[in-house]
C-alpha cells in the first residue's frame, strides 16, 4: 500500500478488518456508532480455493466466507493452467456465491478502488464536463444522470444487478416522498440512507467495473427501469 493510500484510508476511516475463521464478529461493526459495513472482501487462491472448498474439514469455513463475501478477488489466475482456471471459475459459479468475482495477479488492484475512497473525486473531476464515461488504466468510470424523483430501492436494485458487473456504486437521488437519499452499491450489497445534508450533486451516480467498459446500453436501460417508479 503506497503512502498516498494509507492517507486516503485514514481520512476516510476505513478500517481493515482481518478475519480467517468463521465468528461472525463482523456482524457486531453495525453496533458500533458511526461505523457501519460498508463491504466485505474475500482473497481467494486460484490454486487452491477449489480443493480447499471440497476438502472434509475445511468447505464448511471456504463456503461460509464466499458467502459473506460482497467482493471476491480471485488472486494469482497467471499461475494456474487454463483449464484449471476455468474449472475453479465454474466451480464459484456453482456455489452460488454472491461476490463480485474479480481476478487478479499479484493481489494487483488499486486499494482505494475497492475501498471507494476515490468516488467522490470521480464526481468531482466530471462535474463540469460533458463527458460521462472516463477510461482508467485499472477501471472505468461512469457518472448517470437521474433527473426526477425515483424509488432508491430499486436504484440500488437495478445497479447491483451481476449482468453490469459494477464493483461500486455511489450517489444520491430525489426520492418519491422528496427526501435526498444517499445510494451506495459494493457488488451486490446495496446501502440506501437519507442524507445528513442537502447535496450540490443531487441525481449524478458514479458507477465504477474493473477494467472492462461500463454498457452504456444497459446503464440507458437501468436508468429507464428506475424512471417507470410512479410518481405519487
Amino acid at each position: 500500500m503506497s503512502s498516498d493510500e494509507r492517507k486516503q484510508l485514514l481520512k476516510n476511516e476505513v478500517i481493515l478488518y482481518n478475519r480467517a475463521n468463521r465468528d461472525d464478529h463482523m456482524g457486531n461493526v453495525g453496533l458500533i456508532t458511526r461505523y457501519t459495513i460498508d463491504g466485505i472482501i474475500v482473497v481467494a487462491d486460484s490454486e487452491t480455493i477449489r480443493n480447499q472448498g471440497q476438502d472434509r474439514y475445511l468447505a464448511d469455513t471456504i463456503k461460509h466466507q464466499l458467502d459473506a463475501a460482497d467482493i471476491i478477488l480471485l488472486n494469482k489466475v497467471d499461475l494456474p493452467e487454463p483449464a484449471s482456471l476455468n474449472e475453479t471459475r465454474q466451480w464459484l459459479a456453482s456455489e452460488d456465491a454472491d461476490g463480485h468475482v474479480i481476478e487478479t495477479e499479484n493481489a494487483a488492484i488499486p486499494l482505494p478502488m475497492v475501498l471507494g475512497g476515490h468516488l467522490n473525486r470521480i464526481t468531482k473531476e466530471i462535474a463540469h464536463q460533458t463527458k460521462h464515461e472516463i477510461p482508467h488504466t485499472e477501471h472505468n468510470a461512469m457518472v448517470i444522470f437521474i433527473d426526477q424523483p425515483v424509488d432508491p430501492e430499486t436504484v440500488a436494485q437495478q445497479l447491483s444487478d451481476p449482468k453490469l458487473d459494477l464493483i461500486r456504486t455511489k450517489g444520491f437521488v430525489c426520492g418519491l416522498d422528496g427526501q435526498i437519499y444517499a445510494v451506495q452499491t459494493v457488488g451486490r450489497r446495496r446501502t440506501i440512507s437519507v442524507a445528513p445534508h442537502t447535496p450540490t450533486d443531487i441525481g449524478k451516480i458514479v458507477c465504477i467495473r474493473y477494467r472492462h467498459p461500463i454498457d452504456q446500453q444497459a446503464i440507458s436501460e437501468v436508468i429507464a427501469n428506475c424512471k417507470k417508479t410512479p410518481l405519487p
